[in-house]
This record gives C-alpha cells, sequence and structure tokens, in this order.
C-alpha cells in the first residue's frame, strides 16, 4: 500500500509506502520538511517516491542504505538529484557523466577569470590593506610596507581560495565569473568536484601562473581546454 498527500509548502502530489506513516521527510521540490500522515490513501500512480533527506526517527539509512555519494543524506529513491544538495546519483548520474560536454574556450575562460579577480583578488586586497594601513599594524616591525604587503598577500590568498573552493564545489559548480560566462567546473566526466579536489585546483593555481602564466596560456592549445591546473587535478571547465 501507499499513501498519498501534498506538500504543506510547495502543494506537491507526494506517495510513498505505508511503512514510512509518521517518518519526517524533506520534500524533494521545497525542501519543507514534512511528517507522512497515518492514514494510507489509494494506492499512488506517481512513479517516483517521497526522497527525504531526513530519515526517521530512530532510522540512520533508508532500508538499502542508500546515502547522497556528495553530502551523506539518505535518499530514497532509485536516481534523481539529492534534495539537500543536488547531486546527482543512480541513473541521472551515468547519463549526467555520458553526456556530451561543450568545453569552455581560452576566451570565455579568460573573462571569468577577469571578473573572479575584481571580485575575490582586486577588491578583497585593497580592503585589507587599507585595514592594515588604518589599523597601524605594520608599527610593530622595522619595515611597515613590506609586512603590510605581506599580509596582505596571504589573507588576499585565503579570500580567493575559500572563494573558489566554496563556490566550485556547491550546487552551483561555479563562481560569480564563471557564472556569468555560463561555465560551470566539473571532473573529467562532468560530475560536480568536492570541496578537497576544489581546494587542489586553487593551489595548483600557483603552478599555473609561473613562468609568465604558462599554466593558463595551455588552456588555449590542450584539447579539452585544461590549463595546468585542471590536469593536475582532473578537472574540466564546461559550458553550463
Amino acid at each position: 500500500m501507499s499513501i498519498e498527500f501534498h506538500c504543506p509548502g510547495c502543494d506537491k502530489l507526494l506517495s510513498t509506502s505505508d511503512e514510512r506513516a509518521g517518518w519526517q521527510a524533506q520534500c524533494p521540490q521545497c525542501s519543507t520538511l514534512v511528517t507522512v500522515p497515518l492514514n494510507p490513501d489509494t494506492p499512488a500512480v506517481l512513479d517516483p517516491v517521497v526522497g527525504p533527506t531526513a530519515p526517521a526517527v530512530g532510522d540512520t539509512t533508508p532500508s538499502d542504505g542508500s546515502c547522497c555519494p556528495m553530502c551523506g543524506a539518505a535518499v530514497y529513491s532509485v536516481s534523481g538529484r539529492c534534495a539537500q544538495c543536488g547531486e546527482r546519483f543512480g541513473v541521472d548520474a551515468a547519463e549526467s557523466a555520458k553526456r556530451d560536454l561543450v568545453y569552455a574556450g581560452f576566451g570565455v575562460r579568460f573573462l571569468a577569470f577577469l571578473i573572479d579577480y575584481v571580485i575575490a583578488g582586486l577588491i578583497p586586497g585593497i580592503a585589507i590593506g587599507a585595514l592594515l594601513e588604518v589599523g597601524d599594524f605594520a608599527g610593530d616591525f622595522d619595515d611597515p610596507a613590506d609586512e603590510t604587503w605581506f599580509i596582505s598577500m596571504i589573507l588576499g590568498f585565503v579570500v580567493d581560495w575559500l572563494y573558489h573552493a566554496v563556490m566550485e564545489s556547491s550546487s552551483l559548480q561555479a563562481t560569480l565569473g564563471k557564472m556569468a560566462m555560463r561555465l560551470i567546473v566539473t571532473d573529467t566526466e562532468g560530475r560536480r568536484i568536492t570541496f578537497w579536489r576544489a581546494t587542489g585546483r586553487a593551489f595548483a593555481k600557483i603552478l599555473s601562473g609561473m613562468m609568465c602564466s604558462l599554466g593558463y596560456i595551455l588552456a588555449a592549445f590542450t584539447e579539452r581546454h585544461q590549463a595546468l591546473h585542471d590536469m593536475i587535478c582532473g578537472t574540466l571547465v564546461v559550458r553550463a
């Protein structure tokens, strides 16, 4: 038997097994936390089942042990998107990996880089330098100008690292510059990357910037338009 009910948040018709009556679950469309009603209705006519990310009280995983490969949230359907982080799994993941990827060329990647440089590099760098000067931070050192510059560079790199790593590993898969150019970052099979891979990619850019930014220029000549840091970390920049 199945239970059919409407989500109180978006009015989407949901269907699940009567064994989950009384369970708390998250609507796969609007993420509203709902309680499955106790009274069964007519058998479900929809193919999809409820895909909650919050398991029932007393349970740690669904009956088949399925969890989202990205965030670990419980999932109750054989394929689809995780309602919590947006990761594809099951059949959808396989189809996603097989889809034709349109690699982003050097020109559009450079434009995205310029936008991100202003947002996460230039503006934070100026702000951090000004704050250090105003805060009289450099007054404790023999060479205040050099120390202020060094601290500004370190803090600026931390801001740039977190900006890229967090956004490129999120469900958006892109920084603001890449979003403006309609680009996303994926692994070599078109899947979303983890935070740690995005972190490695951010640090590998140090190597790409050496020798007159030769590592970045490689994106203009490689088959899949990969820069040096993409090759090191197994990532691609593709059209969204």
